[in-house]
């Protein structure tokens, strides 16, 4: 396996720890006070971390990103890694930051909007994590065709 595939596997793993509080929307209609309390500290714990500790999943996303890029021109599913990869970021900058944002600012908010900017988040991570498993994928088949093209070189 590749360092391109390696890389995606962590911030998939990553994505997964992040989603502690996701499991709550996906599994019960509404959370309970405590659940809700729960996921609004740790979104606004989040979001008033200094920006360096953002680098832990910064550094390996745009190693992965520089891996992808370079090898652009390698097979059709590099090139088509571009795209997926580009979603996840717009995602996750548009979406995702939006809504952590919101619920750490807008502290007067009632526990419904706050639930509603919970369900944001954990739906906009199922839409990522499912981008980055085709992510994953693409960059296994782009692995594989390079290694089958070297072996009829050879």
């Amino acid at each position: 396996m590749g360092l391109a595939p390696c890389i995606i596997s962590f911030v998939l793993g990553l994505l997964a720890i992040d989603m502690f509080c996701d499991h709550y929307l996906f599994v019960s209609p509404s959370l309970s006070s405590e659940q809700l309390q729960t996921c609004t500290s740790y979104y606004q714990n989040a979001f008033r971390q200094p920006w360096y500790t953002s680098l832990t999943t910064l550094a390996p996303i745009l190693i992965g990103a520089l891996i992808m890029l370079r090898n652009i021109v390698r097979t059709i599913y590099d090139t088509l890694s571009v795209p997926v990869f580009l979603g996840v970021v717009t995602i996750f900058i548009l979406k995702i930051q939006k809504s952590i944002e919101s619920i750490s600012v807008d502290l007067q908010a009632n526990d419904k909007t706050k639930e509603k900017y919970l369900r944001e988040i954990a739906d906009n991570h199922a839409i990522i994590g499912g981008l980055l498993i085709v992510l994953l994928i693409l960059q296994i088949l782009a692995e594989k065709r390079v290694q089958t093209l070297k072996k009829k070189q050879a």
